[in-house]
């Protein structure tokens, strides 16, 4: 989101037996004014310090998930990294390896293209799936270190002063 003026760190507003919650992260000045991330929330009572830190960290971790399972490109290929495939992957590179390739070659589905098309890659030797495999492990590594570093980077005692949280 961009807006002109800098946006508040916190909104809180109260509502009927509600308080909705607002906590905008990762400000930085554009041209056009400040561009940020809100991350948004209502809970049945006044938010403890340990509420905002929770929603910011489930928002990060949402991030972070979606970036693993879809972010990652090989060879021009978008590679869908769920769980599922993750362990896939794992595997069947697992076997490659210990077999010097003789379970080789293997097909896999690795995502689908911009039209929605099946994209398919077929290993014919160990390299290339290695290749191939330290690459996915190497993307969520990287994901997970910079959400790491996203929420070491937030000060909450900038977002709300101290005198303004609820005991815990």
């Amino acid at each position: 989101m961009i807006t002109e003026e800098m946006p508040p760190r916190l909104d809180l507003s109260r509502g009927i037996s509600k308080w909705y919650v607002t906590v905008n992260i990762n400000i930085e000045k554009v041209d056009e004014g400040y561009s940020y991330e809100s991350v948004t929330a209502v809970l049945d009572e006044y938010p403890k310090r340990s509420d905002v830190v929770k929603m910011v960290n489930d928002y990060i971790n949402a991030k972070t998930d979606e970036k693993i399972l879809s972010g990652f490109v090989w060879r021009d290929n978008p590679v869908w990294l769920s769980s599922e495939n993750q362990f896939n992957f794992k595997c069947a590179y697992d076997l490659a390896y210990q077999t010097n390739g003789a379970s080789l070659p293997a097909k896999y589905k690795l995502g689908e293209d911009a039209d929605g098309q099946p994209v398919y890659y077929n290993f014919t030797n160990l390299s290339t799936f290695q290749d191939f495999y330290l690459g996915c492990i190497g993307w969520i590594q990287k994901c997970i270190n910079d959400g790491w570093a996203e929420k070491d980077g937030i000060d909450y005692d900038e977002i709300i002063p101290k005198d303004r949280w609820e005991e815990e």
